[in-house]
């Protein structure tokens, strides 16, 4: 029965873990059900019921405590995991012939290394656009499918490539990524080194911790044969032959704290390597978290016009030949944290072609249907307004793998050509400020030496 118990007991814990983990880290929640009840639906729900009972002041309040919730979260996690090793696990590293005792000087590097990283991509600045420090930070071309020449509705200045407002933060923020909770940061061009650096600390750190708890519970079963002992059971007194399961309860209910320690930094360590793996992959290819939602958007659409256009053709319809040109509309600000889209999003799908312009190419413009609502329409006629939505379009921002690292290690805003370019805008915004107001002064002189006369 106590083996019974205790399996049900780790199957809840890894089955919760795991689903928080997935609903609230990995999963989209535009397209899981279950992260979008706990990321929206249910705090929007709470938000909604304490707004009756207490008010908007007190709910404003809350948010702005709010918004460092995930910052609280991970001080807790990290400090409360790190007293325990340093109270229990020290200990166990100490009295080990399976570990060395250098390992307890590691830990305390480790520690300093994870703390320095979160510091660093807390408070790293991620750039920020406003008209004098445009120059800076205009070093892209508008591909004119998910960024075109246009004005920020927010803040009333040009909206540069790859750039985005941050509702956050209130900036615009270039070469926009996302928003990150665990930082209290917005995630953009300058500050995103930063970010994969205080990932790949945190994984390195979950894995090291990992080995040596497990170094030492390995250790402690060879030094003392558990494998060979008899148990008794606290409640009645009666033996148990060793098992291996009986063994992991021992160690489990004889270092309690430390047990729980290993299961958080091995089931976590698993879902940070994840989510740096993704980073990892979008930055080889040249695209950040926010383009990767909006180049699946544009990979849906694509996909569905194709579907509707071949079909059209096989059934002998009459279809317009002409190649689409895609372009993608931002209807708004929308939020993007670390798994996508925290709220609506700013782009959706549509098929619908315009007219034709003077190259003889449609422009479609993806708005507000989605992809999937696209094939609801599969029996209804198909007229001339199909068209060919031409091969999949390419990413202008993807230049190599090396490149595109470079640009993560070394920002094109902080390279000397970008930096002069900077520059030369401010000294020639400084002169052009100072004889406007010298303008005045001079017009006055004028008009006294014409009364002396």
């Amino acid at each position: 029965m106590a083996d019974i118990g205790f399996i049900i007991g780790m199957t809840l814990y890894l089955v919760g873990f795991a689903f928080f983990a997935y609903s609230c880290i990995l999963a989209d929640p535009s397209t899981s059900a279950s992260a979008r009840f706990c990321t929206q639906t249910l705090p929007n729900h709470v938000g909604d019921k304490v707004a009756n009972m207490l008010g908007p002041r007190v709910l404003s309040a809350l948010r702005t405590v709010g918004d460092y919730a995930l910052v609280v979260v991970y001080l807790v996690v990290v400090l409360g995991c790190w007293s325990i090793v340093l109270t229990h696990g020290y200990e166990l590293v100490g009295n080990s012939q399976y570990v060395s005792n250098y390992h307890m000087y590691v830990g305390y590097v480790v520690f300093a290394a994870c703390m320095a990283s979160w510091r660093k991509a807390c408070t790293a600045r991620p750039g920020w656009i406003t008209a004098r420090t445009m120059p800076k930070y205009d070093n892209w071309e508008y591909d004119n499918l998910l960024y075109t020449n246009r004005i920020c509705p927010t803040v009333g200045i040009r909206k540069l490539p790859r750039s985005k407002y941050d509702r956050a933060t209130q900036r615009h923020v270039p070469r926009f990524d996302h928003f990150c909770g665990w930082v209290s940061n917005a995630i953009g061009e300058e500050n995103y080194r930063y970010f994969l650096l205080f990932l790949a600390v945190h994984v390195g750190m979950c894995a090291y911790g990992t080995i040596i708890i497990a170094k030492c519970f390995y250790g402690e079963i060879m030094d003392q044969d558990l494998l060979n002992a008899t148990f008794y059971l606290a409640s009645t007194g009666e033996s148990v032959t060793a098992s291996k399961m009986v063994v992991l309860q021992y160690l489990m209910a004889r270092h309690f704290a430390l047990a729980g320690v290993l299961l958080m930094m091995s089931v976590m360590g698993f879902v940070l390597a994840i989510f740096l793996g993704f980073h990892l992959y979008i930055t080889a290819f040249g695209m950040t978290t926010n383009e990767w939602y909006k180049w699946r958007q544009v990979r849906k659409w694509h996909a569905s016009a194709k579907r509707k256009y071949d079909r059209a053709v096989k059934e002998g319809r009459a279809v317009d030949t002409n190649e689409s040109k895609i372009m993608v509309v931002d209807q708004g600000d929308g939020d993007v944290g670390c798994t996508g889209p925290t709220g609506p999003t700013d782009t959706s799908v549509s098929s619908e072609p315009q007219h034709a312009d003077a190259n003889g190419s449609c422009s479609t413009s993806i708005t507000d249907d989605n992809a999937e609502q696209e094939d609801q329409g599969e029996n209804k006629e198909l007229d001339d307004s199909i068209s060919n939505p031409g091969p999949y379009p390419t990413n202008i921002y993807n230049q190599g793998i090396l490149e595109n690292f470079r640009e993560v290690v070394y920002p094109r805003c902080l390279r000397d050509d970008a930096i002069e370019r900077w520059t030369k805008a401010y000294y020639e915004a400084e002169a052009e400020k100072q004889s406007q107001s010298k303008a005045p002064i001079q017009e006055g002189i004028q008009s006294d030496k014409q009364k002396v006369q």
